[in-house]
């Protein structure tokens, strides 16, 4: 089952080379965050509807003008090791570039 994952335009090539590296962001570090993470969701619609509230704000916030939407499958034993929130999941692991797959790019309303 594919998780999904949306960030700046910007780091597509990035991500599709390398993977996704746990990291504290900026809103992350706001909300006292402490550990490196990715966050993922379950579905493509709870990953759009973050987009058009609290995602798509911070991605505002922080002058990101368009967002990749990714498809990511995890293995197994990766996907054993997300946390749960209760509306996204969060990996302290890295996600290799071979697990991800560029859904499509959207420009943001700003």
């Amino acid at each position: 089952m594919p998780f999904y994952h949306a960030t700046s335009a910007e780091n597509l090539s990035s991500i599709l080379a390398r993977g996704l590296e746990p990291r504290i962001g900026a809103r992350s570090r706001m909300i006292g965050e402490e550990v490196p993470a990715v966050y993922l969701f379950q579905t493509m619609a709870l990953l759009e509807d973050a987009i058009g509230g609290w995602l798509g704000d911070a991605f505002e916030e922080a002058g990101i003008e368009s967002a990749a939407l990714l498809a990511v499958n995890l293995s197994p034993e990766l996907e054993a090791r997300l946390i749960c929130d209760g509306f996204s999941h969060s990996s302290s692991v890295a996600i290799p570039a071979d697990s991800i797959q560029h859904i499509r790019t959207e420009t943001l309303a700003g």
